[in-house]
């Protein structure tokens, strides 16, 4: 089905919906791979811009990004407030991507209309998770932390 195929009779507002929703959704994904590149920096990771990439080409990757990243290194210094933001952003529309996906009807148009609310909902969690240090305690918790970082 082509492009042409699916905007055919649909309305202007719908029109700027979706793309404004595939906007959104490039917006966190590279504020996504971003913060994989800052994050795999600050460990001197000799791979940073390649898991950055891949984090952009494989849906999955980041997800093994979080499970191996305490084998690459600890953190030699915090996160700072930029990566603490693009964090935030880019797993809050991920999560928010996630979720409007797994429970609304497979409606390109629906899911345009229903991810700023998702994404919305789990703007808290994703909040959670990184300026309060949420992720850091469920690593602790699963043993997923460097022994760099143990000492901290």
């Amino acid at each position: 089905m082509s492009v042409m195929q699916v905007f055919h009779g649909v309305g202007l507002r719908s029109k700027i919906l979706f793309i404004s929703t595939i906007l959104l959704l490039q917006v966190g994904g590279l504020c996504f791979a971003y913060w994989v590149y800052l994050d795999a920096t600050e460990r001197t990771s000799d791979s940073a811009v390649v898991w950055a990439i891949g984090s952009l080409s494989v849906p999955l990757l980041p997800l093994g990004y979080l499970l191996y990243r305490h084998r690459i290194g600890g953190r030699s210094e915090p996160a700072s407030r930029r990566e603490r933001v693009v964090g935030t952003l880019g797993l809050a529309v991920v999560s928010g991507f996630i979720a409007a996906s797994m429970l609304t009807p497979p409606d390109p148009f629906i899911l345009a209309v229903y991810l700023p609310v998702y994404m919305f909902a789990a703007s808290p969690v994703s909040y959670w998770l990184v300026w309060r240090h949420g992720y850091a305690r469920l690593r602790r918790r699963i043993g997923l932390v460097h022994d760099d970082e143990q000492r901290r």
